[in-house]
């Protein structure tokens, strides 16, 4: 491939994808997860370990070896790309294959999660527990700003949808997909915002705080998912039908740098998260009587 600027952009892009999403960020959780059995060992806190040490320990080992495998062979995509690729956008469609690659790893930790999860909910709750009488909405997470974010940005695909399909409806796939998706999340953001809402406990032990803070969290998440889906689908329903013109090489670079972004600060609002966590709640019962 001949040297160019959009192709020395794609090389730099590509390489921070593969050094964030396969060594940085994975090396950052490893080392706070690690950490973590450090400070606060399973023979102290056997609350907070409702799967042993050991699995967990074995699963992480897994994932590790996975995502480092996969960024070796990114890191040979990424030469070979840049001697052997036809043209920047052959090179950006590489790239964009071995994003998806990356994000395997993180696909097949979802069901590890969703365990935990469970095991979590499982365990015997304390022999004194708070009730939670406040009736909770949504808007006590959400800012008003964020959730008329992610309204219009559901409402814009949507809307886009027609324009897009009178304009030329050959590019059915990408009307489907993009509308369909924000009017998914549309209803799923109305039925949260209708009304008070129960909000079971991430788990027994959790302290006020840290379960406000985990609600947040994940409805965040759900209005920012929304906002992205939505302004994303409605640029790429008006780009299929040539409302919007735009170099894909361009658009492929913006979406590894937008993963990137994404990756980089759910990791940092992760950590920050368990640093601020309260840990005694998860001691033995003889620990917390001694302690108090």
């Amino acid at each position: 491939m001949t040297v160019s600027f959009n192709s020395v952009l794609i090389a730099a892009t590509f390489a921070t994808q593969i050094f964030l999403l396969a060594y940085y960020l994975p090396r950052r959780r490893r080392r706070y997860q690690e950490l973590i059995f450090t400070r606060y060992p399973p023979a102290e806190y056997p609350r907070l370990y409702p799967v042993s040490q050991d699995r967990m320990a074995r699963t992480l080992a897994l994932l590790k070896t996975i995502k480092l495998s996969i960024g070796v062979a990114a890191v040979f995509v990424l030469v070979l790309g840049f001697v052997h690729a036809n043209s920047p956008f052959e090179y950006a469609r590489w790239m964009m294959w071995t994003l998806v690659a990356q994000l395997v790893p993180m696909i097949l930790s979802i069901p590890w999660v969703f365990k935990m999860a469970r095991a979590f909910r499982t365990m015997p709750p304390p022999a004194v527990r708070s009730t939670e009488l406040r009736p909770w909405r949504t808007g006590d997470f959400v800012s008003p700003f964020l959730i008329g974010l992610g309204l219009t940005g559901s409402v814009l695909a949507i809307g886009c949808a027609p324009i897009a399909w009178f304009q030329q409806p050959r590019p059915l796939n990408v009307i489907v997909v993009c509308a369909g998706a924000s009017l998914a999340m549309l209803i799923r953001m109305l039925y949260v915002l209708l009304g008070p809402i129960t909000f079971p406990r991430p788990d027994p032990y959790m302290t006020e705080g840290d379960t406000f803070r985990a609600r947040q969290r994940r409805f965040n998440v759900l209005f920012l998912a929304a906002a992205f889906m939505g302004f994303y689908g409605a640029f790429m329903q008006l780009y299929a039908v040539h409302l919007v013109r735009f170099d894909l090489v361009y658009i492929c670079i913006g979406v590894s740098v937008l993963v990137q972004l994404i990756a980089l600060g759910s990791t940092s609002v992760h950590l920050h998260d368990f640093d601020r966590r309260d840990f005694s709640v998860y001691r033995a019962d003889d620990d917390l009587k001694v302690a108090r």
